[in-house]
């Protein structure tokens, strides 16, 4: 069964929520939107890949005069991958704050830290004692910050000063800033910054009025203790998540706000001018997601390589914790874990840079209500993320190298002959749910078994550890040669062109076509200026390989052409190899299998690893396995037999079996 991911499910509540809403509390006619739907994309992915277009949905929208209109407007694929121009994008989603109102103590240093439009304060300010933050959040993840430092009689909002008791002047630049940002306060979200402000069950209104701000500048004066509290800014049960669907909402209604009242009385009155309205809209958000992947500064989607599955997967449920350019100087606090990331968050999945607890990845299985924006915990209490979860005895591993296991195992590269392993943990059999298969049947067929489709992405190797020679000083490894062809690494390549059929003429070599072998140089195609009949540009191969996809697409309009190799690569020294608990290490010498160390029975070792390795990380979990994974090899090799030594084994198994691993040993 396919599991729609975040932002999936994200675009679906948009386009099925909110645009019947948004768009008919700005229609002034009649004429108001009955339903709206979404129709799977008129291409097929594998199409729209290798003739490098866009991944459209179909929009229907039906108005209660009964007629209805399609639209096209750019979304995700199930697994949240987004297809722009024939590459991979993700959405990045953020945690945000929850709405309301929000009285913080935070010492100066800490605010110079967090405060990334502030970087030149003087440094007399920046080692104050104590600044009072008010922050007001609205529905639409805006907010307004208002501060004070201790003592002072002096306010900032957001960038400008205004004295304490100028009431009016501060009124007047709030609804200022309110009125520019469009700061959207819901009826629940003024009661409850009504109850915070201790203002009762008065009337309730659709921003903040004079009552209010008065009420807060009497908090701010008097320094009271009883509202401000110093923030612990590793819990995230007050966040939201800022997902693919607030991130259209928040388009959408900008986009209408620009309709002002008198243009939209007299332009648009009929049903045709709804549909109008709504062709607008639809073509305004193709454009910001354009505009935001185009755009330099803006990280609302990043271009992915589909390296391998877990690559995909995590990047879709790559979630950021704050957002700002000064965030990689944020203190300890800020990045610790939390009780409540308890089945939200894989405490592991968080690189090791100095992002390290601020870049973090939901559960794949993560739910959300979209009434809140907030996350609800996994319905089957998961812990651990994608990657975390193929670690075996993760649990008698170092925190440090299941971090690094998380991150590695995200670069792992397609093989020739991958092997399922000896020890598993379960998963393995669960990642392929998470990722569309069109994607797995275009870039991933490598990585998953054709029956089982259970996720595959090593070989099983028997380990000697002993230092051998000074060839695997440090975290050098030496491997056997028959080892290094069973890891044979598969590399694609992909080269495409698209051009104005009425202007171009793309012309392909007749050499390159499925199953020819090309080297590096070799001419791919040419396309020609059709008016002159001259070469405008030529693609040429950047590496040698098979070509297994040479197509050639064409309409009315556009031309385009996409060819792939393959190319299989055996280890060589300076390759680099990883288990799956982080130990990893560079191949210092490759030996002739009858050079290895053997077992008494004279089969070869296939990697030698320096012990030290293991001593120095107290990477226990990878000692189980090794035992474990011998057993296993042991005695499906010599289960026809029945001596001592397999006697020994059954023992071995009846002592450690309730280590925790899912290992089993089987007869057949």
């Amino acid at each position: 069964m396919e599991i729609e991911s975040l932002s999936y499910r994200a675009f679906k509540w948009f386009i099925e929520e909110r645009v019947k809403e948004i768009l008919n509390s700005k229609l002034y006619t009649n004429h108001k939107i009955k339903s709206v739907q979404i129709y799977p994309p008129p291409y097929t992915i594998k199409e729209i890949i290798e003739r490098g277009d866009t991944l459209f949905y179909e929009i229907s929208v039906e108005f209660e005069d009964k007629k209805s209109q399609n639209f096209l407007l750019t979304g995700p694929l199930k697994d949240g991958t987004f297809i722009v121009n024939g590459n991979l994008l993700i959405f990045q989603n953020e945690l945000k704050d929850e709405e309301g109102i929000y009285f913080i103590k935070k010492r100066g240093k800490e605010r110079m830290e967090e405060a990334e439009e502030w970087e030149n304060i003087e440094e007399q300010e920046a080692r104050s004692e104590i600044w009072y933050h008010v922050k007001i959040v609205t529905d639409n993840f805006k907010d307004l910050k208002i501060e004070k430092e201790k003592g002072e009689k002096k306010i900032r909002i957001e960038k400008n000063t205004f004295d304490l008791e100028s009431i009016e002047e501060i009124e007047k630049e709030i609804k200022k800033e309110i009125e520019k940002r469009a700061l959207m306060f819901s009826e629940k979200t003024m009661q409850k910054i009504n109850h915070a402000l201790g203002l009762g069950n008065i009337k309730s209104t659709s921003s903040l009025d004079r009552r209010h701000i008065e009420r807060i500048m009497s908090i701010l004066k008097t320094e009271d203790e009883k509202f401000f509290k110093e923030e612990n800014p590793s819990d995230i049960s007050s966040k939201r998540i800022f997902h693919f669907g607030c991130f259209l909402e928040n388009s959408a209604r900008e986009f209408l706000k620009e309709f002002k009242e008198r243009e939209r009385k007299q332009l648009f009155s009929g049903s045709d001018d709804n549909v109008l309205i709504a062709f607008y809209l639809f073509s305004f958000l193709n454009e910001k997601i354009q505009e935001e992947i185009l755009e330099k500064g803006i990280k609302s989607f990043t271009f992915l390589f589909p390296l391998n599955p877990l690559n995909v997967l995590s990047s879709a449920y790559h979630i950021q914790r704050y957002y700002g350019k000064n965030q990689e100087q944020l203190p300890k606090k800020f990045r610790d874990i939390s009780e409540s990331h308890k089945w939200i968050l894989c405490s592991y999945e968080t690189p090791e840079s100095k992002l390290i607890g601020l870049s973090l990845h939901l559960l794949p299985d993560i739910e959300i209500d979209f009434n809140t924006h907030k996350p609800i915990p996994s319905p089957d209490k998961r812990i651990l993320g994608a990657g975390a979860s193929l670690i075996p005895f993760i649990n008698f591993n170092d925190g440090v190298r299941i971090s690094m296991a998380s991150k590695n195992m995200k670069q792992v590269l397609p093989l020739e002959k991958p092997e399922a392993p000896y020890i598993k943990t379960g998963a393995e059999l669960e990642i392929h749910k998470f990722i569309e298969p069109a994607l797995i049947d275009k870039y991933f067929r490598d990585f998953f078994d054709k029956n089982s489709q259970e996720y595959i992405f090593g070989v099983n190797a028997l380990v000697a550890y002993m230092p051998f020679r000074g060839h695997n000083f440090d975290d050098a490894i030496v491997i056997s040669e028959s080892f290094s062809k069973r890891c044979a690494v598969i590399k694609y390549k992909e080269y495409k062109e698209k051009v104005n059929s009425t202007l171009y003429e793309i012309k392909k070599n007749e050499k390159v076509k499925k199953g020819e072998y090309i080297k590096k140089g070799d001419k791919l195609w040419s396309v020609i200026y059709k008016t002159w009949q001259e070469v405008s540009k030529e693609e040429k191969a950047e590496d040698d390989g098979e070509v297994i996809i040479a197509e050639k697409y064409s309409d009315c309009l556009i031309e385009s052409i996409y060819v792939q190799t393959r190319k299989t690569h055996i280890l060589h020294v300076g390759d680099k190899l990883m288990n799956r608990h982080a130990n990893k290490g560079v191949i210092g010498r490759i030996l002739k299998d009858e050079e290895m160390p053997h077992l008494p029975d004279g089969t070869p070792v296939d990697v030698i690893l320096n012990p030290m390795g293991i001593i120095t990380r107290m990477n226990i979990g990878q000692l189980l396995e090794t035992h474990f994974g011998f057993v296993h090899w042991f005695y499906n090799k010599y289960r026809d037999s029945d001596f001592k030594e397999k006697k020994k084994i059954e023992e071995f198994i009846n002592k450690y079996q309730t280590v925790g691993s899912i290992f089993e040993a089987s007869e057949s």
